[in-house]
């Protein structure tokens, strides 16, 4: 892309992207940054346009906050608020603050589809839409999901000296 189309779809895209990041992040600074990062991959060519602006762009910016979440040393602080064994009930927030922890503990292809369903709240069809599969595969990588979380959260106690 010239760089005259990039400005051109900074103007028009930025707040897309950086809602998207903010979604997924939960952090205005680090959602920020990320829209610069996004702006940068396009305007150096590292990244090529694939389809509408609107779903790439929501594409490469669920990918660039998936790395930005698994790369970010958090599991320390995880482990910290996941001190005991029982899991109390907790409101949406907090499921939404544990989802990104939990992201940075699976494959990018399954912390997009939860991405998608628990933070974007779209459906199971939408999913299947945007990530290009099947219902059925959505339902797979959830699952798998799930059971990532369950069993990264019984080891917290664990890796926290609680023998319970």
């Amino acid at each position: 892309m010239r760089r005259e189309d990039v400005e051109a779809a900074f103007e028009r895209y930025g707040p897309i992207v950086y809602r998207r990041a903010r979604a997924i992040l939960g952090n205005d600074e680090e959602a920020r940054d990320v829209v610069q990062d996004v702006f940068i991959k396009i305007l150096s060519g590292r990244m090529k346009r694939e389809g509408p602006m609107v779903g790439w762009l929501q594409t490469v910016t669920t990918r660039t906050c998936i790395n930005i979440v698994r790369n970010r040393g958090r599991r320390a602080e995880l482990l910290a608020e996941q001190s005991s064994k029982e899991t109390p009930m907790i409101d949406e927030t907090e499921q939404r603050v544990l989802v990104r922890k939990l992201l940075g503990h699976v494959d990018p292809r399954t912390a997009e589809a939860a991405i998608c369903v628990h933070i974007d709240g779209m459906s199971y069809d939408e999913t299947s839409s945007h990530l290009g599969v099947s219902k059925r595969t959505v339902a797979n990588l959830l699952a798998r999901f799930r059971r990532s979380a369950q069993e990264f959260l019984e080891l917290c106690p664990k890796a926290l000296g609680d023998e319970g």
